[in-house]
């Protein structure tokens, strides 16, 4: 039986270099370290592990139909990360409950009447669903508000 993975992990390869891995948030960020590297990776010290975290904040019938009202996603940073990035993930993540609230079934898009606001911001004010993310930012997915 496998070993899951939960601590770091040294190996050293026929290179004469070290392959480290560890594992954060089901990420695995592996770093080569040759002989010639300064210090290798202890307990202490593990490689850098480029991630971004973002935090997504639900609302009304969407948190209900998550059954949480906040969660932190942990996405590699070697890549763009856009709402449009995050809102993938969570279709992946959340299912069909999720993509029929999110979704627009005719044209695949984001329904037109959900609000995004990152950091207290309007999407619609910054790039749409083409805004990027940065290390921290909150989503937060709003139905519309009515009232009067």
């Amino acid at each position: 039986m496998a070993q899951k993975p939960t601590n770091s992990m040294l190996k050293t390869s026929a290179a004469d270099s070290m392959q480290f891995s560890i594992y954060r948030g089901g990420i695995d960020c592996s770093e080569q370290l040759s002989r010639n590297s300064l210090i290798p990776p202890t307990a202490s010290t593990p490689p850098r592990c480029p991630t971004l975290q973002i935090s997504i904040r639900y609302f009304t019938s969407l948190r209900e139909t998550i059954g949480k009202k906040e969660e932190t996603l942990t996405l590699p940073d070697d890549q763009t990360v856009t709402i449009k990035t995050i809102l993938e993930t969570l279709k992946q993540r959340h299912g069909t409950p999720f993509t029929e609230y999110v979704y627009d079934p005719k044209n695949g898009e984001p329904r037109s009447f959900l609000q995004f606001l990152i950091n207290g911001k309007s999407a619609t004010t910054l790039n749409g669903l083409q805004t990027q993310m940065q290390n921290g930012d909150v989503l937060a997915i709003l139905p519309p508000v009515g009232g009067g």
